[in-house]
């Protein structure tokens, strides 16, 4: 296997099949309805609503990137762009979140899996890292708030009796 194909099944599991070791962001986020992924059952932490706007703003980044445009990462914690305000909470504007994440990360697997092997050592337009180290990245973004989500739905769950 090259490390394209790697790369692609790595992205392609992180997300869609569910592994012992971690939880892919489909398992996390089924059964989660409007309301559970609008609650903060955590203080201070983002609702899952607003981790799947952030993951999807990342993996439409990842993309920009890969296309050799240079972002603006500088952190903010009010950024807007990174983690947008949630407007609407009905099931419809859920739905749409949740489908704006699928098709954003359908895209990211399509570039990964038409990338030629030598873009892997590519530094990125002003970035100190290459588009293999990108890639890596986005795995483990995906990971991390895939784990996050994954908790909140059962902090959010109603106590078993």
């Amino acid at each position: 296997m090259t490390e394209v194909e790697h790369i692609y099944r790595q992205l392609e599991r992180t997300f869609c099949s569910d592994r012992w070791l971690f939880p892919a962001v489909r398992d996390s986020l089924a059964g989660v309805s409007a309301a559970a992924a609008a609650v903060r059952p955590v203080a201070r932490a983002h609702t899952i609503w607003e981790i799947v706007a952030h993951m999807t703003r990342w993996e439409r980044a990842v993309l920009r990137m890969l296309k050799g445009e240079s972002l603006d990462r500088t952190y903010d914690p009010g950024n807007a762009w990174d983690w947008p305000p949630i407007t609407q909470t009905t099931n419809d504007a859920w739905s749409e979140t949740v489908q704006e994440l699928e098709e954003a990360h359908k895209e990211l697997l399509a570039a990964a899996e038409g990338l030629d092997k030598s873009r892997l050592e590519d530094r990125l337009s002003g970035e100190n890292f290459t588009v293999g180290e990108l890639l890596h990245a986005a795995i483990e973004h995906d990971h991390y708030h895939s784990g996050q989500i994954a908790l909140l739905k059962k902090a959010a769950a109603p106590p078993r009796a």
